[in-house]
């Protein structure tokens, strides 16, 4: 059941945006959403809108008004690359292109920045493949080889 919050003037003082975004739906540990990263070409973040693998934990997710993403690129170079995940559209439930989970641009995403949930991913070892890369990237798991 979704919760409907009461905004009243002196919270919106006190919490600025965050009520606006948390009024907006929360998502599942690895769902796979459409993402609007901006359009900032002046750097190597990627941008614009994109598919993104949530990372954040659905608990988190759901009392937060932001969320971790990993953006994906339908781009299948350095597919060897530490860090770049090849995520088939046959390990997830709706993705209609396969492509590359770029674990090295982690972002924090304002709930107001996804659009829509696209997918998802559901083969359980493509999450254990993504989970081991990422702690892998953030150093809590070895060494890449």
């Amino acid at each position: 059941m979704r919760q409907i919050y009461r905004i009243s003037h002196d919270d919106t003082k006190m919490y600025g945006d965050s009520w606006s975004a948390l009024r907006r739906p929360y998502y599942n540990w690895m769902d796979i959403v459409l993402v609007d990263f901006g359009q900032d070409y002046s750097n190597c973040v990627i941008g614009d809108y994109r598919p993104a693998v949530v990372i954040s934990n659905t608990e988190y997710n759901r009392h937060s008004p932001v969320m971790q993403v990993v953006p994906l690129t339908k781009q299948l170079k350095a597919i060897d690359m530490d860090y770049h995940v090849f995520l088939d559209r046959n390990d997830c439930e709706g993705l209609e292109e396969s492509g590359m989970c770029l674990l090295e641009q982690i972002t924090t995403v304002d709930r107001r920045q996804v659009r829509r949930k696209i997918a998802s991913v559901k083969l359980d070892s493509m999450k254990l493949k993504i989970e081991i890369e990422l702690m892998r990237h953030l150093g809590f798991y070895g060494e890449a080889d």
